[in-house]
C-alpha cells in the first residue's frame, strides 16, 4: 500500500516527518509542492498554477512508479487532492482513498473567494518584504530555500483563480 502525502502552503515534506514510522508497513512517498522547501521555484509566473501543481503531483507517483496511492493531504495539500481526484478520469484512477487534514476552501461566492485572495496577496507581499522571515511557526523548519517560490505559490497557487487552468477546464464559475 502507497502513502502519498501533501503538505499545506507554506509547509513542506518535513511535516510527515512524525508519519514515517509508517513506512514499515507502508511505502510513503512525500514531496514538497513548487516553490517549496526543496523543489523547484520557477522565476515565471506561467509555471505556477493549480494544474501545475496537479500535474506535479502526477509527476511524482510516475517518477515512482506508483498506479495507485492513498492520498494523504494537509490544509492546500488536501484541497489539492481533491482537485486531483476530480480532475478526470485519468488522474482520479491513481486515487484509492483521500484522507484530508484540514482542507482548504473551495469558494462558490465571489465575495468569500476575494476575501481568501486578498489573504493570499497579503502573503505574498509577506514574502516580497520579509523574505523567509515571514514564515511562521514550524514552517520556519520545512527546508524552503527560496522566498519567492512561496511568493509565487501564495499569489498564484493558493488563491483562487477563475483564470488558473484547471478551474478553467473543470469549474464554471
Amino acid at each position: 500500500e502507497v502513502l502519498f502525502l501533501s503538505h499545506g502552503f507554506g509547509s513542506g515534506s518535513r511535516l510527515w516527518d512524525s508519519q514515517m514510522e509508517l513506512s514499515t508497513k507502508y511505502r510513503i512517498i512525500r514531496w514538497d509542492m513548487r516553490g517549496h522547501a526543496n523543489s523547484d521555484s520557477p522565476e515565471q509566473d506561467l509555471f505556477y498554477s493549480k494544474q501545475h501543481q496537479i500535474d506535479d503531483m502526477r509527476a511524482v507517483l510516475d517518477a515512482c512508479g506508483v498506479k495507485a496511492a492513498v492520498f494523504v493531504g494537509h490544509s492546500m495539500g488536501a484541497y489539492d487532492n481533491l482537485l486531483f481526484a476530480f480532475a478526470g478520469s485519468e488522474y482520479a484512477a491513481y486515487v484509492k482513498a483521500l484522507v484530508l487534514f484540514a482542507t482548504g476552501p473551495g469558494f462558490q461566492k465571489d465575495e468569500a473567494r476575494a476575501a481568501w485572495n486578498k489573504q493570499a496577496e497579503k502573503m505574498a507581499n509577506a514574502f516580497e518584504t520579509k523574505g523567509l522571515e515571514a514564515l511562521v511557526g514550524s514552517d520556519k523548519s520545512k527546508g524552503h530555500r527560496n522566498w519567492r517560490g512561496l511568493a509565487k505559490s501564495a499569489r498564484l497557487v493558493n488563491a483562487q483563480r477563475p483564470d488558473d487552468p484547471y478551474f478553467q477546464r473543470i469549474i464554471r464559475y
